[in-house]
């Protein structure tokens, strides 16, 4: 396989050849800049001349074989494989796909971004071409897509085969809908499918279905005297339109005008390069740095589940070939003009304290502040969590750190609304920060946030502006069981007190008290102890 290595040096920036990320020690460029698409395979590497470990970029064009000067629907043409599958199944599916060909033009429009890097990927593996043309049939080739068994991405990787396939999962990003990273994964699941069964329809099936759901359909016509093929297995009935599917994109894809479908030009270079940098960077920033609408750049994109870039994962930002030596360009100017490319940091969630507090020092609404952390309405952060807020324009900033435990949830317990009021309170003598916080039932650092102060000591005289909420005696609990204390008190007693809200007596039931209470006090009257003792008490008196 040979790699295609494209010098290039700006302000610490440079370009290889490699699949993966770079490794210490990747030979740098030369300090003349070239156009990142001008060499040829087989371009040797420049002298080393090592990035700022200030601001270090990678760009990388993934590797290919030896480019063909075809365009990418010939090379998938050249590629095919697999023998063809005939059946009625196929013939409903074809029928099916080109009952609407302006749909499946979108679709293959869409395709474009993204197949030249497949293709160039399963010819470098020698494997059938047909499964190049899979996420027609997975996903129509939306990277975002997201089935309700959670599979997701342009190979519909459910969680557990994607941890399996090294896909990471985390808060920061899902590998799953990345364009590079869940194509290697797919392609190394079909080699080990391939090794198991033999049959590239069979490593299909079990793509759809599971390998051992396969496994055990073929044991089960191996044991009935049954031939064993895809064709004659019993499956579902979407495993079983599975294969048919794919064999009818096949037929449009070789064929297309006989179909009516008109596929778009695809060219036979590259449309995208992975760019590496070891500094956060906001998704809009880098958007805008490429000259690129947000949502197409999410389109290369869509792994990102933050809208920050997180450098300490050394995470590839996927920018179409064409914009790169723009994108090199802008990033230079932005950093020359002292403008950060990234605006988020993480704060540590501390105890008393509120979201409403962190939106309020941080420029943020409560509700934005939940969106981007992704915290559910009835859910409250726990303590010691790190959240992503905005950075303060005027503090420093430090990179982030990811991990995968970034926050923690707890249940939201039933409260009543809080409404909040601004305060401007004048510092008195003898005042601490924290009693003036405790007054009125704030944080001691949300005044110091608020405010803007260095540290906690206050001078007399000082105004502070205090956003406290405005306690609101909701369903007073508090009441209502005193009450029902009162009443129960009063029964057991016979006391003269108000019934408990909303207890209802009738008429009736209170004459049946009464009646009750009569007969249990002159049965107390005429009680045999107590005429014992009072003729006692006759006898000793006389």
């Amino acid at each position: 396989m040979k790699l295609r290595l494209i010098p290039l040096f700006l302000i610490g920036i440079y370009a290889t050849g490699s699949l993966a990320a770079p490794a210490a020690g990747v030979p740098a460029a030369s300090d003349k800049a070239l156009p990142v698409l001008a060499s040829v395979p087989g371009t040797p590497a420049a002298a080393a001349a090592p990035a700022p470990a200030a601001d270090r970029i990678t760009a990388v064009i993934t590797a290919e074989l030896p480019a063909p000067n075809i365009d990418v629907w010939t090379r998938i043409r050249n590629g095919f494989k697999i023998p063809t599958l005939e059946s009625a199944r196929v013939e409903t599916q074809v029928a099916a796909i080109s009952r609407h060909p302006e749909s499946f033009a979108k679709t293959a429009t869409r395709a474009g971004m993204y197949l030249y890097h497949i293709v160039g990927q399963v010819e470098a593996r020698g494997m059938p071409m047909e499964l190049a043309l899979l996420p027609f049939v997975e996903s129509s080739f939306r990277p975002n897509a997201l089935s309700s068994a959670k599979a997701s991405g342009l190979w519909q990787f459910i969680p557990s085969t994607g941890t399996t396939y090294s896909l990471n999962q985390n808060l920061w990003k899902d590998e799953r809908r990345d364009v590079v990273e869940s194509t290697r994964a797919a392609l190394d699941y079909f080699q080990k499918l391939y090794a198991q069964f033999g049959d590239w329809q069979l490593a299909l099936a079990a793509y759809n279905w599971g390998e051992g759901n396969v496994q055990k359909a073929i044991d089960r016509n191996a044991q009935a005297g049954l031939p064993t093929d895809y064709s004659h297995l019993r499956m579902p009935l979407e495993t079983a339109n599975y294969v048919p599917r794919l064999e009818a994109v096949k037929r449009i894809i070789q064929n297309p005008s006989a179909y009516g479908v008109t596929l778009p030009d695809i060219g036979s270079e590259p449309y995208f390069v992975q760019v590496f940098r070891d500094k956060d960077i906001d998704v809009k920033t880098a958007a805008r740095l490429a000259n690129m609408k947000l949502d197409d750049f999410k389109l290369l994109n869509p792994s990102f589940n933050k809208p920050v870039i997180v450098g300490a994962h050394n995470t590839a930002m996927l920018i179409p070939a064409d914009n790169l030596d723009e994108f090199m360009e802008n990033l230079a100017l932005w950093r020359s003009n002292g403008k950060r490319v990234s605006a988020w940091k993480t704060h540590r969630f501390q105890k008393g304290e509120t979201l409403a507090d962190i939106a309020l020092g941080t420029g943020m609404s409560e509700e934005e502040l939940r969106e981007v952390n992704r915290i559910p309405g009835n859910r409250q952060v726990a303590d010691n969590s790190l959240l992503l807020v905005r950075a303060d324009a005027e503090s420093p900033r430090e990179e982030i750190q990811g991990g995968n435990d970034f926050f923690r949830l707890e249940p939201v317990p039933s409260v009543p609304k809080i409404r909040y009021r601004q305060i401007r309170y004048r510092v008195r003598k003898g005042d601490t920060l924290e009693e003036i916080a405790d007054r009125l039932n704030v944080t001691p650092r949300s005044i110091i946030v608020t405010n803007r102060l260095r540290n906690s000591r206050l001078r007399r005289g000082m105004t502070l502006i205090v956003t406290a909420p405005v306690i609101q005696r909701a369903p007073d609990m508090e009441r209502v069981n005193s009450e029902r204390i009162i009443y129960r008190t009063a029964r057991r007693y016979r006391l003269n007190a108000m019934p408990r809200k909303g207890a209802k007596q009738s008429s009736r039931r209170t004459a049946r008290s009464r009646k009750a209470s009569s007969a249990k006090s002159s049965c107390a009257k005429s009680s045999p102890r107590k005429t014992v003792r009072r003729k006692n008490a006759r006898s000793l008196s006389n």
